[in-house]
């Protein structure tokens, strides 16, 4: 769709008129009058063009076709049509707009774009130019909350005092900058030093698997100390010490011996048996000699 500048008088160019026989002749001939131009304004009834003139032949069957600043007067669409004896119809459609955008889009003008509400409440010339020559008077301009520039503050200045003291304000004063810089560093350092030693692997050593397991044999170990007397203790050691020869090798001293018969000890027709720890399972024995020579009996024989 073509662009016409409103109220302004220009020549058209309309077709190409085609012969109706053979839908392809160009029609270089036609008398085309100003009532066979017909035009729709916006939308508005059809009725033939205000300019007087016909239209010329140019070539190829296309018409120059003058209208008038009348014709051009309504902004909006402008639809022509013309439909000669011996021709086709021909139609077309332009948008006709103002003359500053028109002159904008086309021309060296500028496309209005002026100041006419403020906060949806229409202004004028004299409402800015009071701005401009005696500043923002909030009693009586339509923005509240400012005033001439030599008067601007917080919009509660008690409740900016109430926070703004001396005290906090002596937080930043020179003296204080230095100390607060040398303990960021410090914990920085701090923060960098536990980085190298918190590693993966030894997060890992912490992790859900392990805690408990750990845990359970801390406990355990605890609670084994709860008692910690000379008999515990001693009797923590000879129990250690009987577990350990019963379970891997025979007996190899008397003081083990001893030990052992700490449980039971039998003479069972001449032959000398001891019993482990639970009474009944035979853990060594050995004949019993009449000769003096061979008192005291220093070795027993394993069972198997």
């Amino acid at each position: 769709m073509q662009w016409l500048k409103q109220s302004t008088a220009v020549t058209l160019k309309i077709g190409p008129f085609i012969d109706e026989t053979d839908g392809k002749t160009a029609e270089t001939g036609l008398t085309v009058s100003q009532a066979e131009v017909r035009l729709s304004k916006n939308g508005g009834n059809i009725a033939q063009k205000n300019e007087a003139s016909s239209c010329t032949h140019d070539e190829l069957g296309v018409y120059g076709c003058p209208i008038d600043t009348t014709d051009t007067a309504t902004l909006g669409r402008l639809q022509l049509w013309v439909h000669e004896s011996g021709s086709l119809p021909v139609w077309h459609e332009f948008m006709v707009v103002p003359a500053n955008v028109w002159d904008s889009f086309f021309g060296a003008d500028n496309l209005e774009v002026d100041l006419l509400q403020i906060g949806g409440v229409a202004q004028s010339a004299t409402d800015l130019k009071d701005f401009a020559d005696a500043g923002y008077d909030p009693a009586t301009d339509k923005i509240t909350g400012c005033k001439v520039n030599d008067d601007m503050r917080g919009t509660d200045s008690a409740a900016l005092a109430s926070v703004c003291t001396e005290a906090r304000l002596a937080e930043l004063a020179a003296a204080n900058i230095p100390a607060d810089v040398d303990t960021l560093l410090t914990r920085i350092t701090a923060a960098v030093a536990l980085a190298s030693v918190c590693t993966e692997a030894r997060l890992a050593e912490l992790d859900a698997a392990n805690l408990p397991t750990d845990v359970a044999a801390v406990l355990t170990a605890i609670a084994a100390l709860n008692d910690p007397t000379i008999t515990a203790i001693a009797d923590a050691i000879l129990k250690r010490d009987i577990d350990q020869v019963e379970a891997t090798m025979a007996l190899h001293s008397l003081g083990t011996a001893v030990l052992k018969a700490v449980s039971k000890v039998i003479d069972d027709a001449g032959t000398l048996k001891t019993y482990r720890t639970d009474g009944i399972t035979l853990h060594a024995s050995q004949t019993i000699a009449t000769d003096a020579a061979l008192e005291p009996i220093d070795s027993l024989t394993v069972m198997a």
